[in-house]
C-alpha cells in the first residue's frame, strides 16, 4: 500500500501513527503528496490524506501511467470535501483513466463519516462524475463492496471507441449501409 500524506497538515502527521499500528499486516510506504517519483512498480493500492482540494490538485499533475496503475485502488481522506470539489476530484480521476476511486469524509448533513464514490454510468446520467454515498462508517462499515463494478451497465450511454483496420480481423466496409 503506498500512503500519500501532506506532511504539512499536523491533523495527518498526528493521525499516522495510529493509523500505521492499525496496520500491523500490511506493508506500506509513505510518501509526500508534493513529491511523486519513480519506484520501479506502478503503484496500485493507493491511500492519499489531504487537507483540502487545492493540496490534492497539486498530486494530480504528478500521477502518470509509468506511476501509477489504471486498474488500481485509490482512497482519499479528506475531513470535509463539498460535492462540487469531489465531482472534480472523480473527474480529474477519469480523465486519467483511474474508475476505483473512493473519498472517505466527514458527512455535511450529519457528521458521520462516508465513503462516496462516483458512477459514470447510470441510469439517466452518462458520463457524471457527481459523487454518491456508497458506505457509512457506524462502528463499522456497513456491506462489503467498497469499491463498486462501475461497467456492469452503460444504461443505454453514448461511448466512443477507437479501431483500425488490421485485415482479416477487422476490414473496414464502403458500405453506407
Amino acid at each position: 500500500m503506498h500512503l500519500f500524506v501532506e506532511f504539512n497538515d499536523s491533523t495527518f502527521t498526528e493521525m499516522l501513527p495510529e493509523i500505521l499500528s492499525s496496520c500491523a499486516n500490511v506493508s506500506f510506504m509513505i510518501e509526500s503528496i508534493d513529491n511523486v517519483e519513480e519506484i520501479g512498480v506502478k503503484r496500485r493500492n493507493v491511500m492519499i490524506f489531504a487537507s483540502n482540494f487545492q493540496s490534492l490538485s497539486s498530486l494530480f499533475g504528478l500521477m502518470t501511467s509509468t506511476k501509477f496503475a489504471l486498474d488500481g485502488f485509490y482512497t482519499i481522506v479528506m475531513q470535509t470535501i463539498s460535492d462540487d470539489n469531489a465531482s472534480r476530484v472523480f473527474r480529474s480521476f477519469w480523465k486519467k483513466f483511474l474508475y476505483n476511486v473512493n473519498i472517505i469524509t466527514m458527512s455535511e448533513d450529519d457528521g458521520c463519516v462516508v465513503m462516496k464514490t462516483f458512477l459514470p454510468f447510470r441510469e439517466n446520467a452518462c458520463h457524471q462524475s457527481n459523487p454518491i454515498v456508497i458506505k457509512e462508517f457506524h462502528e463499522k462499515w456497513n456491506g462489503k463492496d467498497f469499491f463498486p463494478y462501475k461497467f456492469k451497465s452503460f444504461h443505454n450511454c453514448t461511448i466512443r471507441a477507437g479501431t483500425f483496420e488490421y485485415a482479416p480481423a477487422v476490414i473496414r466496409s464502403e458500405n453506407d449501409e
